[in-house]
């Protein structure tokens, strides 16, 4: 049965009915008794790769930039990776390989990608300062101590505080490795308790390394989720914010209604312990299918919070806090891009840039007329500046 939105007399899809795509039915977090002031703002938009999903950016001390990104095999059922690996359609992580994409022009033009032979989607990607790169794929973390050139792995201590392997575990789509004021590098990972019976069984950790990525362990627990990026605030407090999931939602805050990724919501938790321990989530303000979200801190003190849309206009939007993240301005968004044809799209991760602009890279699905047409996904990036009158 369709559902009423509330304050107005439009009826929507039920989360359960195939129509409204796992719930994102578009109403389910906006406010349809508001209309929106727009403004144009000067930006500069390139594409990255066409086929190539969810662009990570990170900036070389020499000042390139590189991009990850990954491929889908799909339509490639022999596909064999250099180790003798097979893509295999039961296991869905080993059709997507990992890519990499140089620019030369700050972001200008873009290299064509190279693949990199791992198996897996990139979802974390961070330059340390002293121009290591470090890059999390499925439960595997890998390093490069030559711009991407050859990849090493990393000692994982797993087993000192997840279920073991054949349960789930493995990294979440974050802004990456945190890297602390005295050299300690701090990094976000997930797994699964097992034996698996509720929501509160899916785990977020942060785990440490003091070798500058070689090694990690010394976990602590931070919230029931699989997702959460990091951003150290000058005080000294850590914040982390969480997309915790639609089970989250229903069964600790008893919100029904929503299916699949449609009831997900953002949260913030926050050490004063260097992350050894945390508080509960709470919400930041915006609705559902507003995920995930990926903190920057700018010079000035302001806090950006860059997040996906998934819901319409399906994009990547912005908002901002001036005290260290309490409260948000949530009715003057920024709008970075808005022109994805469906919710599959987003996952905007940011750097900042010598001059203060910032640079997010995104990805959107292309409308296509043609059914046969797969590669109907690119990376872009967009480099923009925070107005200073902003929020």
């Amino acid at each position: 049965m369709p559902m009423i939105h509330p304050g107005t007399n439009i009826s929507v899809p039920a989360p359960g009915d195939k129509t409204s795509c796992a719930g994102y039915t578009g109403f389910n977090s906006a406010n349809l008794n508001q209309i929106y002031r727009v403004e144009k703002l000067a930006a500069f938009r390139s594409q990255i790769a066409v086929g190539y999903g969810k662009p990570i950016v990170a900036r070389l001390p020499g000042g390139d930039l590189l991009a990850t990104g990954f491929y889908n095999h799909k339509d490639e059922p022999d596909y064999v990776y250099p180790d003798g690996r097979r893509a295999h359609s039961d296991e869905w992580w080993t059709l997507e390989e990992a890519a990499l994409m140089r620019s030369s022009d700050e972001g200008k033009t873009w290299s064509e990608p190279r693949m990199l032979g791992m198996p897996g989607r990139p979802a974390q990607f961070s330059c340390l300062s002293d121009g290591t790169l470090v890059m999390a794929l499925g439960d595997q973390m890998v390093r490069s101590p030559d711009e991407g050139r050859t990849w090493m792995p990393c000692q994982v201590a797993w087993d000192s505080f997840a279920a073991p392997k054949q349960n789930a575990r493995g990294y979440g789509e974050t802004n990456g490795v945190l890297e602390m004021p005295e050299g300690t590098l701090l990094c976000s990972c997930f797994a699964h308790r097992s034996p698996q019976q509720t929501v509160r069984d899916w785990c977020s950790y942060v785990t440490r390394s003091a070798d500058w990525g070689k090694s990690w362990g010394d976990a602590n627990f931070v919230v029931n989720t699989d997702e959460v990026s990091y951003i150290l605030l000058p005080s000294g407090k850590l914040l982390g914010f969480a997309r915790v999931d639609t089970m989250y939602a229903r069964d600790i805050w008893g919100i029904a209604g929503q299916t699949g990724e449609g009831g997900d919501t953002l949260t913030i938790v926050e050490s004063e312990d260097e992350g050894c321990t945390w508080t509960k989530p709470r919400r930041i303000g915006l609705g559902m299918a507003q995920i995930p979200g990926f903190p920057l801190l700018l010079p000035d003190g302001r806090l950006l919070l860059i997040y996906g849309n998934r819901q319409f206009p399906f994009g990547s939007q912005v908002i901002a806090s001036r005290d260290d993240g309490r409260t948000w301005d949530l009715d003057h968004p920024l709008i970075l891009s808005c022109f994805s044809w469906d919710n599959y799209g987003g996952h905007p991760r940011s750097i900042l840039m010598p001059d203060g602009s910032i640079i997010t890279g995104y990805y959107v699905r292309m409308f296509k007329e043609d059914p046969n047409v797969t590669k109907d996904i690119a990376s872009h990036i967009v480099r923009w500046r925070v107005p200073d009158d902003w929020p």
